[in-house]
């Protein structure tokens, strides 16, 4: 499969110079890991200022977004757009590959599993991670 191929231009014409900038220092700072990419939108963990975010964008359009921090709950964009679109291009074809095929090989494995075999996993996690247990809770 081809590399990923976010228009970056597009997403420059959409942000502000400064929080594409901000998004370009993450990205070169080693801020911004790849998950994987699910319904069209590529997921990455981002080690912001203010903690941890997961944002999602949409390859194909990439004002088509979310992210968990707090500039996009009150603009609906941030400097993690960028950071996720830049270090995705910047993959190469076999780390984009592997990333495109991670969360549905994932999906497809616990669809396999019955439920208590799931219950027990996702209690090992919440153990293992507290965050795991806050965000099933919620």
């Amino acid at each position: 499969m081809p590399r990923f191929s976010f228009d970056l231009d597009a997403l420059r014409e959409h942000l502000p110079d400064k929080l594409y900038q901000r998004g370009e220092g993450y990205a070169e700072g080693g801020r911004v890991t790849v998950i994987g990419q699910h319904g069209g939108r590529v997921v990455a963990q981002i080690d912001g200022e203010s903690g941890q975010h997961t944002v999602e964008v949409n390859e194909a359009d990439v004002t088509d977004a979310v992210c968990s921090c707090p500039a996009f709950d009150d603009w609906g964009l941030c400097k993690h757009m960028a950071a996720l679109a830049i270090v995705a291009n910047a993959l190469d074809a076999e780390a984009a590959d592997e990333a495109r095929g991670r969360l549905a090989r994932l999906e497809q494995a616990l669809e396999m599993e019955g439920a208590e075999a799931l219950a027990a996993r996702l209690v090992a996690l919440a153990k293992a991670y507290p965050e795991v247990l806050d965000a099933l809770q919620s």
